[in-house]
């Protein structure tokens, strides 16, 4: 059957049912449902305010904080361990991964570090740098 609408206003209404319609058949069944992640607190890392992430390609999870340097999760944030030997400063802005697997840490005031071990030890790599107040990498 053919319904003809003589004026907007019955178009506008008619669309608008078929889209309060849908939506209601789209809610009433979850399994059609695009999934959905959530979010879980991880256990860390503490010590200081989180200011930047970065994963290798490990799934290691390197965490640079405001004041107590770097932490590194290897089970996927279950538990964080600070991982400073040789960084000297520990305000730690951003963190950056190569495709080498080197990690560079720019901080405030220290510059950039290096770690070619997975965070075990870092090494400052500043030999350009005029300003040694990193805040991206």
């Amino acid at each position: 059957m053919l319904v003809r609408l003589e004026n907007n206003w019955g178009s506008l209404f008619c669309i608008a049912g078929i889209l309060f319609l849908s939506a209601i058949s789209f809610l009433t069944n979850p399994q059609e449902l695009p999934a959905q992640g959530t979010w879980q607190q991880t256990n860390g890392p503490f010590g200081g305010l989180v200011k930047s992430l970065a994963i290798n390609s490990n799934g290691d999870i390197f965490a640079g904080t405001d004041r107590s340097g770097i932490f590194r999760s290897t089970d996927n944030g279950g538990s964080f361990a600070q991982v400073n030997t040789a960084l000297t400063v520990t305000i730690v802005h951003s963190l950056a991964i190569n495709s080498n697997g080197d990690i560079f840490a720019g901080t405030y005031d220290g510059g950039i570090f290096r770690s070619t071990d997975n965070g075990g030890s870092w090494t400052q790599v500043n030999s350009v740098l005029t300003d040694t107040r990193v805040q991206s990498l």
